[in-house]
């Protein structure tokens, strides 16, 4: 696997596993002890695929550190800030932006999200102004720059099905250039988790 430039650096939003604080929707019908197995496999599959990507990884966490004797080597843990999911975005891409060139934030929400996909995205960052991963649900599982762009956020309907289209169009008002990775699927309920499951197996 090629290694990445040293100015290259991956931003992994994660929540503290808590029972009963993660993959709601998911414990709406599996129940919270299901949701929480659900999640503890969905970060293990991001952090994996953060690690082999070859690149510095910040763990942006919600809902506190964890323990340091919980920590894994390699990666450095900090906390979200306060305020809505745009304005956490922001805070964490203007902290790593401060000291790398290109980064690159994902969810653990996309399990299909490949090491090879991530380092794509950074190698978009040589010629576009962005670079997003589009889910299927109308959000977006990635989103990459070598700038801070926080009007990208303006206006933005979270949890909606017009989140993508949303940034885009603040992107193309700002005239940013932008390149678009393939499609993939977030995990947001139980038949979302076996669906995926089934096409693992």
């Amino acid at each position: 696997m090629h290694r990445q430039p040293p100015n290259d650096a991956l931003i992994v939003f994660i929540r503290l596993p808590v029972l009963g604080h993660v993959k709601t929707r998911v414990a709406s019908t599996a129940g919270d002890t299901k949701a929480l197995a659900v999640y503890h496999q969905l970060v293990t599959i991001t952090l994996d695929a953060a690690a082999a990507s070859n690149v510095n990884v910040f763990l942006f966490y919600s809902g506190g550190l964890p323990e340091k004797s919980d920590r894994l080597p390699g990666f450095t843990y900090l906390e979200q800030s306060n305020g809505g999911l745009g304005e956490k975005i922001e805070h964490a891409l203007a902290t790593v932006l401060a000291k790398h060139e290109k980064v690159v934030i994902i969810g653990s929400d996309c399990p299909e999200l490949s090491a090879s996909t991530i380092q794509n995205s950074f190698y978009a960052l040589d010629t576009f102004d962005i670079v997003v991963g589009p889910a299927t649900d109308g959000g977006f599982y990635l989103l990459g720059c070598t700038k801070r762009h926080p009007f990208l956020f303006n206006q933005i309907q979270w949890s909606s099905t017009t989140v993508l289209s949303q940034l885009l169009t603040n992107a193309r008002e700002q005239s940013l250039s932008y390149e678009l990775l393939n499609s993939l699927s977030d995990i947001d309920t139980e038949k979302d988790w076996m669906e995926f499951e089934k096409r693992r197996n």
